[in-house]
């Protein structure tokens, strides 16, 4: 049941006007990347020597998730870590920067993939969220649904 449903959005997502271009069309959707996610790996690594430099050390991620047109995660389940790749707006080099262990509200989103590791998903718990520190800024990514994740980052202050 919930697998039709993440379809059904996936198919809905991707009717989207905002979705018609290649660099946009996967935008907010956690991917297997053995799969559907595989060419938009190779996609993103192609405009990107920081991430296609981390790829080539660490090898490719268990799913990948285009938060939008300047960040992209990378979802390792056995290596328990997500790594964020945040690019500047004024061209500047790709900031890198990794949680770990893997926050366990990414787990409720994850579809099943034996070789990634992950069983059935979590019961739905409503928005998964989790938080990435990239540099100066802190990144928090929430996912209303696998199709529905969206981003956000503002300056770490001071306590």
């Amino acid at each position: 049941m919930r697998a039709a449903v993440a379809a059904a959005l996936l198919a809905l997502a991707a009717c989207s006007p905002l979705r018609a271009r290649p660099e946009s069309r996967y935008q907010g959707i956690i991917l297997n990347a053995r799969d559907l996610g595989a060419d938009e790996l190779r996609r993103l690594a192609a405009d990107d020597p920081t991430l296609r430099g981390y790829l080539a050390r660490e090898g490719d991620p268990d799913f990948v998730l285009e938060a939008d047109q300047r960040d992209v995660e990378l979802i390792y389940v056995r290596a328990s870590k997500v790594v964020l790749f945040r690019r500047p707006a004024d061209d500047g080099p790709t900031v890198v920067a990794t949680t770990a262990p893997l926050p366990t509200p990414i787990l409720s989103l994850l579809p099943a993939d034996l070789r990634a590791g992950t069983g059935e998903p979590f019961p739905d718990a409503g928005v998964s969220c989790w938080t990435v520190d990239a540099a100066d800024e802190r990144c928090r990514t929430c996912c209303a649904a696998p199709a529905a994740c969206q981003i956000s980052c503002a300056p770490i202050t001071a306590p």
